[in-house]
C-alpha cells in the first residue's frame, strides 16, 4: 500500500552504513523526529551521523495523514487536570513553535513541501458532544490557544457544533523531510540508508550497530517512535495502534483540518495535488495485532466518507501510532541509560510532537534544560494518570503472551485450511507455525513467537503481514522486520513434507527456500 506522499516525491539516495564512523551523536530513525534532532544538533556545532532502515521519511512519517496542529489528541482540559494549566500552556506553546519551525525551515532553506497556515476544527456530529467541546473551548483558551465555538464547521455535511483553532497548517511531510535531509547532508551531516540497527549498547562511547557496520557517539538517540533497545520498561508505558487512511477526488479543497468526537475519531484535509485535489481521510483505530480483518476497517473508512463527501476511495494505507499512558510523549533519556535518549507514544499528533522531540531533546542534550524536559521526561511516572491506561494496556499484553499460546490466533486446522493470499497459525506435531499462502498456492512458514518478547504474532489481512499485539512490532511474509521494536526476523521454519497435500509437495518452499511476492 503506497501512501500519497511517498508516490509523490521522487527517491532520495544515500549511502548504506559500513564500516565504522565515529559522531559527536548518533540518530536512529529518519523520520520527522530523528531529522530534526539531527538539524538542530548540527546547526549547534555536534557531528550528527542518521541512521535508517529504509529510506528517508519511510517509516511513520511518511504514512501520516499530515494533520500539523498544535492540538494534542489528548484533550486540553484533560492535560490541565493531570499536568497542570502551566504544562498544558508549554505544550500549546510547543505545538505552535514546531508549526513555525517547519514555516521557517521551508522559507530559509527553500523546501517547497505546499506549507500552509489552515484552521483546525474540532467538530460533532451529536448534540451529546456540544457540552465536551464547551469544556474544551474554555481549557484550550487557557492554554494560549486562539479558538472559538461555533455551530457548525465548514463541511459539506451538516454538524452540531465546532471548535476553531487558528493558525494551525497543513504541508507535504515528504517533501519537507526530503528537503532537510538534501540541507544536512550538505551542511556537513552523514545519512545512511537500508541500514537497519540490530544492536544499541550504552556506555562511553555508546554504539549503534547494523549489519555492515557501526557508528560510535557519545550520546545515541533512538527516534524510532517504538524503543528499539528498551526491552519493557518504556513499552510498559506505551500501546500501538494501527491507524487507517484513505484518499479520493474532490473537486473543492476543505478549509482547514476536521477531527470528530467519535471513537475511534475520524480526521480529515485535502491536499491540491498535480492531478486535482486530493481529500484524505483518516480513522478507525485499534490496537495491533487484535483484528485480523482489517480490510473491513478501510471498508468503514469508505462508508463513513462517501455519504459526507460524495467521493469513493481510491487509496488506501495505513499507519502506526503509539499511545502513551498518561497522555503526552515520552521524549529524554530512556530509563537506566546514561547516553540513551528515546522519543515515542506521539499519539495520533506525531508531527508536531516529533518537532517537539527535536526541540527538546537537541536542548537536553546540550546540558541546557527545555521547559518541558522534566514534564516529557521518558523516566517520568504519574501513577494517577498511567494507572489505568496501563494496567490495561499490560493485561492485554500479558494475555496474548500466555493466552495465544494455549489458544492462537487465527488457528487452521491444517495447511489446506490457510487460503491463498492468507497466513494462519497452524500446528504441526508438537509445534506451531506461522504459515503464509501466496497467490501462486505456495506457502512459506515462520517461528509465531515475536523476536521481541515472544508474544505470538497475529495476521494482518488487508497488509499480509504479521503483527505482534503485545508491542507493536511487524513482519512481512518472510518474516522480515516492518515495524520495531524488534530488531529480528521471525525464524524460518521447515514445513515437513508429509504435512503437505500432494499436489503441494513438488517445488515447495521448504525444498526451494523463500520467494518473493
Amino acid at each position: 500500500m503506497h501512501t500519497l506522499w511517498l508516490d509523490t516525491v521522487p527517491r532520495q539516495p544515500h549511502p548504506q552504513l559500513a564500516g565504522e564512523l565515529r559522531a559527536d551523536v548518533a540518530v536512529v530513525g529518519a523520520g520527522i523526529a530523528g531529522l530534526t534532532t539531527a538539524w538542530l544538533l548540527q546547526r549547534a556545532g555536534r557531528r550528527v551521523a542518521l541512521v535508517e532502515a529504509c529510506e528517508v521519511g519511510s517509516g511513520e512519517s511518511g504514512h501520516t495523514s499530515a494533520h500539523l496542529t498544535a492540538v494534542q489528541d489528548t484533550r486540553w482540559y484533560e492535560i490541565a487536570r493531570t499536568f497542570g494549566r502551566a504544562t498544558a500552556r508549554r505544550m500549546a506553546s510547543a505545538g505552535m513553535e514546531a508549526i513555525a519551525l517547519v514555516e521557517r525551515l521551508s522559507g530559509e532553506l527553500g523546501i517547497d513541501c505546499d506549507f500552509g497556515r489552515v484552521p483546525g476544527y474540532l467538530f460533532t456530529e451529536r448534540r451529546r458532544d456540544v457540552h465536551e467541546l464547551e469544556r474544551e473551548a474554555q481549557a484550550a483558551s487557557e492554554a494560549g490557544l486562539r479558538v472559538s465555538l461555533g455551530d457548525e464547521a465548514p463541511l459539506p455535511f451538516p454538524t452540531a457544533a465546532a471548535l476553531r483553532f487558528e493558525d494551525q497548517a497543513v504541508f507535504h511531510p515528504l517533501k519537507f523531510l526530503r528537503g532537510l535531509a538534501a540541507a544536512f547532508v550538505e551542511a556537513g551531516g552523514q545519512i545512511f540508508t537500508n541500514s537497519r540497527v540490530i544492536d544499541v549498547e550504552d556506555g562511553r562511547p555508546a554504539r549503534v550497530r547494523t549489519e555492515r557496520g557501526s557508528v560510535r557517539a557519545h550520546d545515541v538517540v533512538l527516534a524510532t517512535d517504538a524503543p528499539i533497545h528498551d526491552r519493557l520498561r518504556m513499552h510498559a508505558k506505551i500501546s500501538p495502534w494501527r491507524t487507517y487512511v484513505v484518499t479520493a477526488k474532490l473537486a473543492e479543497p476543505l478549509p482547514g483540518l476536521f477531527w470528530d468526537t467519535a471513537d475511534p475519531y475520524h480526521y480529515l484535509r485535502t491536499w491540491n495535488g498535480p492531478d486535482g485535489v486530493v481529500a484524505i481521510v483518516g480513522g478507525e483505530d485499534h490496537r495491533v495485532g487484535t483484528v485480523e480483518d482489517t480490510d473491513a476497517c478501510f471498508d468503514r473508512l469508505a462508508h463513513w466518507t462517501e455519504p459526507r463527501l460524495g467521493v469513493h476511495p481510491d487509496r488506501f494505507w495505513s499507519g502506526q501510532v503509539n499511545e502513551p499512558a498518561d497522555g503526552l510523549p515520552f521524549i529524554g533519556r530512556n530509563p537506566l541509560s546514561l547516553h540513551l535518549y528515546v522519543a515515542t507514544g506521539f499519539s495520533g499528533t506525531g508531527l508536531a510532537n516529533g518537532l517537539i522531540a527535536g526541540m527538546v531533546l537537541s536542548e537536553e542534550l546540550q546540558q541546557r534544560p527545555h521547559p518541558l524536559g522534566r514534564t516529557l521526561a521518558a523516566t517520568r511516572l504519574k501513577p494517577l494518570a498511567q494507572a489505568k491506561e496501563a494496567l490495561v494496556h499490560n493485561v492485554e499484553s500479558a494475555r496474548h503472551m500466555v493466552g495465544d499460546r494455549i489458544v492462537p490466533p487465527a488457528e487452521a486446522g491444517s495447511l489446506e485450511d490457510v487460503p491463498r493470499g492468507e497466513g494462519r497459525i497452524v500446528r504441526l506435531g508438537a509445534e506451531r507455525l506461522a504459515v503464509y499462502r501466496d497467490d501462486g498456492g505456495d506457502l512459506r512458514a515462520v517461528s509465531p513467537a515475536c523476536t521481541h518478547l515472544g508474544c505470538y504474532v497475529h495476521w494482518n489481512g488487508a497488509e499480509r503481514s504479521w503483527d505482534c499485539p503485545c508491542h507493536g512490532s511487524r513482519f512481512d511474509t518472510a518474516g522480515q522486520v516492518i515495524h520495531g521494536p524488534a530488531v529480528e526476523a521471525l525464524a524460518p521454519r521447515d514445513i515437513p513434507d508429509e504435512a503437505r497435500a500432494p499436489t503441494e509437495r513438488a517445488g515447495s518452499w521448504a525444498e526451494s527456500g523463500p520467494r518473493g511476492e
